[in-house]
């Protein structure tokens, strides 16, 4: 295997793992705020989704048709926020979340992937893997609106 080729499958998988392991975070902060469960069960089948647009090209990545490159984010970084994510699964497992901690900690996950470019980093010569990253983006934007909103209404209720 290239180096490029096993540079691409280990940017692919670190990329659809950090969208599954939101996936189960959120699933899991819908079993722990029934009151909210719609609302934290819809964001979890968008990252559910998301990874599967990006698994839906890796046959494309793996036989070299399309070139996807991590950019400036290197296996380190993805590797560090999937760890961070799953300590939040771990926390929620052991802990008592409270609504407001949980918002808290969603809106600084998709945050910091706006803030860290992180969709816009990913280097690719394929116009449908630009747009997939560019949707991406776009719902990873929706995402922390809508959470940031819920976030100012609990502070606002427990004010």
């Amino acid at each position: 295997m290239d180096d490029s080729k096993n540079s691409n499958d280990t940017t692919l998988f670190s990329f659809i793992e950090n969208e599954e392991l939101l996936n189960k975070l959120y699933s899991h902060y819908a079993t722990l705020f029934p009151d909210d469960k719609e609302f934290w069960e819809d964001i979890a089948a968008d990252e559910s989704e998301h990874a599967g647009w990006v698994r839906s090209l890796s046959t494309r990545i793996d036989n070299g048709e399309v070139r996807l490159s991590a950019g400036r984010f290197g296996l380190a970084a993805m590797t560090s926020f999937a760890s961070y994510i799953q300590e939040q699964i771990d926390m929620s497992n052991t802990e008592e979340v409270q609504q407001v901690q949980a918002l808290s900690i969603s809106m600084d996950l998709e945050n910091s992937m706006l803030e860290k470019g992180l969709f816009a980093s990913y280097e690719t010569d394929s116009p449908e893997l630009r747009e997939v990253m560019d949707r991406l983006e776009k719902s990873t934007e929706i995402h922390y609106s809508e959470v940031k909103d819920r976030w100012e209404a609990e502070r606002e209720k427990a004010a």
